[in-house]
């Protein structure tokens, strides 16, 4: 099993997929671990329980800023 940490930790470290954004979704709240997360390479943390429609503006503000970042 790989955490999110590890997830963070091995996409961030591949040239072939660092521009891809990293959602976390957890039920952890403790501000130094979100922190800890968003400080690796964490595109954006959601808070569990997941709300369908915040994920999906969440994962379109992400792509539409990957967008502008590769066209740069």
């Amino acid at each position: 099993d790989m955490g999110g940490r590890e997830l963070i930790t091995a996409v961030r470290g591949d040239k072939k997929l660092i521009h891809i954004p990293i959602i976390i979704m957890s039920s952890i709240v403790l501000p130094h671990q979100i922190y800890d997360l968003l400080s690796i390479g964490c595109s954006r943390f959601v808070p569990k329980p997941i709300e369908a429609d915040h994920l999906r503006l969440y994962i379109t503000a992400l792509t539409e800023k990957a967008d502008m970042e590769a066209q740069a």
